[in-house]
């Protein structure tokens, strides 16, 4: 089924990623491109409720917890 029963390899990948901070990386450079987007989402012509609802989108995608 596709399903990983050992997650010792996982937790291993996490633990590297974490220690070369790649997650801060990552995530830095995603709030970059969200900043770009919402100065452009400004520019649209729609209502200011829905370029306020996608602007909080794009941040809470990033600042999430999974």
């Amino acid at each position: 089924d596709g399903s990983v029963t050992d997650s010792a390899p996982i937790n291993e990948c996490i633990g590297i990623l974490e220690r070369s901070k790649s997650f801060e990386v990552v995530r830095e450079q995603a709030s970059e491109y969200i900043k770009q987007a919402c100065f452009l989402i400004e520019k649209l012509k729609i209502s200011t409720e829905f370029k306020l609802l996608l602007s909080e989108f794009a941040y809470y995608v990033i600042e999430r917890k999974t």
